[in-house]
């Protein structure tokens, strides 16, 4: 790989981690959201929907640092 492709892939890697630390964030508040939840209303429909978007914000990180890794094992 040529120094110009290894720059722009790691370019890449730099908003990726960027997207990272927005997602993660997001993340931090849902799950504080649902932390403040009262315990009479934990089955309630707002609790699950804090559930399921913690979730999809997990699986979106999971993403987002697979495919940091990969990058940075292409640019090795």
């Amino acid at each position: 790989m040529n120094k110009s492709r290894r720059k722009s892939l790691s370019d890449a890697v730099d908003i990726l981690s960027a997207a990272y630390a927005t997602v993660d964030s997001a993340r931090e508040d849902e799950q504080d959201c649902l932390d403040s939840v009262p315990e009479n209303l934990s089955d309630s429909e707002m609790a699950t929907r804090f559930e399921d978007c913690i979730d999809y914000l997990d699986n979106a990180i999971s993403a987002i640092e697979e495919a940091i890794e990969n990058i940075n094992n292409a640019i090795e």
